[in-house]
């Protein structure tokens, strides 16, 4: 044999065992589509056209290149990480698993979860933008899984290609505008500054700069309210905007311990001095330093924040591995050497009425504006005479945008003379529109909260519905009960602090008809007094149709079929010629049970288009579900 042949069969050789190695046959495929909108903006209604990521499915047998996949999570993860940073809209992420089962749709949507929380971690974090402030930047996506399996030993081996579309609140040229200017801002300030000096700065250009963003505070269609961006560049965010924004700072500025906190509706933050954390709230402390008063949320310990408003934190912050790694301290934290009486509002000892002398709430959404005017004369005589004189005038504006009916102009004189024989003189003038009821406690005027008004659902599920309502001036809190029919009574669903205005109860059954009531709460003096109920009668969409056969077996006529909808009143069939139904004809079936229905006079040979939706019949009015999935048959 020649050298040259020689050779050349030791070259196929080689390219045949890397092929082999590298490249490998699929036993079976699979592809499974899913969306996920951001479990931490449940509360926002995202309206985004959303582009869907399809791909071809791979067919049995396939070649697999082995060198495009890893078994790493953390390495899979860092790439979603990294393209997520960059804001990337469309992007390709590879992962190998072995499963003892087939994959599932079930098992698909566990890795993508994985890959999310993996990727937004704080473990996996590398600068101010992935961790916390990754976690808030995105909204919605859609994903494609495709995969191919090999069978060695009883096992599968998945090779899983996932495809990402995903909707962020800003663009990368945006976030590179901020880091920009983030940046121009730090080296503007003294690099020497103590931890707590850091903090201070940062949290006093965010509380100056930042305000909330009440115009924009129902349009769901503007969601750079939610960014880091609009608070630093626009000067305008929402409390999630805040939260991202001192994350950023605090990161760049040298602060490594800092985490976003979140509750239901809100958000907020924690940082770390030395090796404890401290709560701050930047979004409700804005008020208090646009009126040049003390902070309230600053650097406050547990046993004090949990008591300032409703700072309820959500489950994952009681799991043990976030306790431990981050301690969050119980009491406020105090100044080394008392220094906090040469810092303009360093004082964190404030309590939740400050100088608003009505004992009213301060936070975010309100501005109060209050004086207060005490003066006591006691002269003591041997008739044992005394006179105390109390003048008490408060001037209050309600200026927020976040209701309906949101200017109250509340104007309170009231002018108490004591003496020792008991004589009282009272004089109470009020101005407000919406008083019903004005009682005392411990000697105080306290306005009752009024019923609530515009109580209404805002959108409906099958299993859950979004209510609404227009803000209640005086209570501080809202109350959400549903009735139970089968234990026959009502049971408190949701309690809400006072600058909610729409809530989402869950766990409800397809079309079902609930009863829920609302109400306003006020404490006053240690004392909760509440407004009257509101009720509301609301039934769920009945579930989306199932098609089940369409079938053309006459001439000019089509046969459908369909499954049933149990918590139902009837159907109601739309078809056309066209894919958009426009010029479409429909049909309502009454009944549940009536599950097919021939259509005749069609026109031979034209292909048309049908889908199907379920309706409840309530008090004369049809509620309808969603359309069934749309599908075509050609007609004989």
């Amino acid at each position: 044999m020649s050298l040259k042949k020689k050779i050349l069969i030791f070259v196929v050789s080689i390219v045949f065992i890397f092929g082999l190695k590298n490249a490998v046959k699929a036993d079976s495929t699979g592809c499974y589509y899913g969306s996920i909108k951001n479990p931490l903006y449940n509360n926002v209604n995202l309206e985004s056209e959303r582009r869907n990521v399809r791909a071809p499915r791979k067919k049995s047998g396939s070649e697999i290149d082995e060198n495009l996949y890893s078994e790493n999570k953390d390495e899979v993860a860092a790439c979603f990480r990294d393209n997520a940073i960059r804001r990337t809209t469309l992007f390709s992420i590879y992962m190998k698993t072995k499963t003892d089962n087939e994959l599932s749709n079930t098992i698909i949507e566990q890795y993508v979860t994985e890959i999310f929380n993996i990727a937004t971690s704080e473990r996996l974090a590398i600068n101010s933008s992935s961790g916390d402030y990754l976690k808030w930047s995105w909204c919605e996506l859609g994903y494609l899984a495709n995969w191919s399996s090999l069978i060695e030993n009883e096992k599968y081996i998945n090779y899983i290609e996932f495809q990402f579309d995903m909707a962020y609140f800003t663009t990368y040229e945006q976030e590179q505008e901020l880091d920009n200017d983030i940046q121009s801002y730090i080296n503007s300030i003294d690099a020497n500054m103590s931890d707590y000096e850091k903090i201070k700065t940062v949290y006093d250009y965010i509380t100056t700069n930042v305000e909330y963003d009440y115009d924009n505070l129902y349009d769901d269609t503007y969601l750079l309210k939610h960014s880091a961006y609009a608070a630093f560049e626009n000067k305008t965010a929402v409390c999630q905007g805040y939260a991202t924004l001192l994350y950023k700072m605090m990161k760049e500025i040298g602060i490594s311990k800092v985490r976003i906190i979140t509750s239901e509706t809100h958000a907020w933050n924690i940082v770390g001095i030395e090796d404890i954390y401290y709560c701050v709230d930047s979004t409700w402390d804005a008020d208090f330093k646009k009126y040049e008063l003390e902070y309230h949320y600053f650097l406050k310990g547990l046993n004090t924040f949990n008591n300032l408003r409703e700072h309820t934190m959500a489950e994952e912050f009681f799991e043990e591995d976030f306790i431990n790694n981050y301690p969050i301290s119980a009491e406020d934290y105090i100044l080394p050497n008392n220094d906090e009486n040469n810092n303009s509002g360093d004082n964190n000892t404030g309590n939740e009425t400050g100088n608003n002398g009505n004992g009213e709430n301060q936070g975010n959404n309100d501005t109060n504006e209050s004086t207060n005017t005490n003066t006591n004369d006691n002269m003591e005589e041997n008739n044992n005479a005394e006179t105390n004189t109390n003048t008490n005038t408060n001037s209050e504006t309600n200026n927020n945008s976040y209701t309906d009916s949101d200017t109250n102009d509340n104007s309170n004189t009231n002018t108490n003379i004591n003496t020792s024989n008991n004589t009282n003189v009272n004089t109470n003038m009020n101005n407000n529109v919406n008083t019903t009821n004005t009682q005392k406690i411990n000697n105080t005027p306290v306005i009752y909260p009024t019923k609530i008004k515009g109580f209404k659902l805002k959108k409906n599920y099958t299993n859950k519905v979004t209510l609404q309502w227009n803000k209640q001036s005086y209570g501080t809190t809202y109350q959400i009960d549903l009735y139970n029919a089968k234990k026959k009574k009502y049971q408190c669903k949701k309690t809400l602090n006072e600058y909610t205005t729409s809530a989402t109860i869950k766990e409800l059954t397809d079309g079902t008809t609930y009863t829920f009531r609302i109400r306003a709460i006020k404490t006053i003096n240690g004392k909760t007094i509440y407004g009257e109920y509101t009720y509301l009668n609301v039934t769920t969409k009945p579930k989306k149709v199932n098609i089940s056969k369409l079938k053309s077996t006459t001439k000019k006529s089509i046969n459908i079929f369909w499954k049933k909808i149990s918590n139902s009143s009837g159907y109601e069939i739309h078809y056309s010629t066209k894919n958009s139904f426009k010029d479409s004809k429909s049909i309502k079936i009454k009944g549940k049970k009536t599950l097919s229905k021939t259509i005749r006079k069609l026109k031979s040979k034209k292909k048309y288009y049908i889908k199907i939706r379920a309706y409840k019949k309530v008090d004369g009015k049809k509620i309808y579900g969603d359309f069934s999935k749309t599908k075509n048959i050609k007609v004989k």
